[in-house]
């Protein structure tokens, strides 16, 4: 019985899928926290509760709208008393319309800074995230901007 019990249970395991959840408004309210690489069980903790308690969604941030990378967060959970364990989320920003306070911040903005830069400064995690929207959100938010006065001329 014991190896019947084993065997269904890797079979469960083997089969389980690996998903993204997400949740707006968490850790921090204007943001999305997502998780990746949660396995899609009702037997797994770490999916069952924020899914079922806790207001996730399965999928991306960027599915609602939040798709500019700001940070990657630890967040210490404490789920019910005498458990604790930490959790790591990728923090989204909604983009904005920046174009109406300043021109430079639109995409293809002349203020707008490199993907060099960005990834200096960490807005972004790797290269595949530089696009003209993160560099426009962040030319926005004073966090990078490339002024006249720094152009080389």
């Amino acid at each position: 019985m014991r190896s019947l019990i084993t065997f269904c249970g890797v079979i469960a395991v083997v089969r389980a899928e690996v998903v993204s959840i997400y949740k707006i408004g968490f850790p921090e309210t204007g943001l999305c926290g997502q998780e990746a690489n949660v396995t899609k069980s009702n037997l797994n903790p770490h999916y069952f509760f924020p899914m079922n308690f806790g207001g996730f969604k399965e999928g991306l941030c960027a599915d609602a709208g939040y798709s500019l990378y700001q940070e990657t967060r630890v967040v210490d959970m404490h789920p019910v008393p005498g458990v604790h364990h930490n959790l790591t989320f990728q923090l989204y920003a909604k983009p904005t319309l920046l174009a109406d306070r300043d021109p430079g911040c639109k995409v293809g903005g002349a203020s707008l800074c490199s993907c060099s830069e960005l990834l200096r400064r960490k807005l972004i995690q790797s290269v595949d995230d530089c696009t003209q929207e993160a560099a426009a959100q962040a030319c926005a938010t004073g966090k990078c901007r490339n002024d006249d006065s720094d152009m080389m001329v």
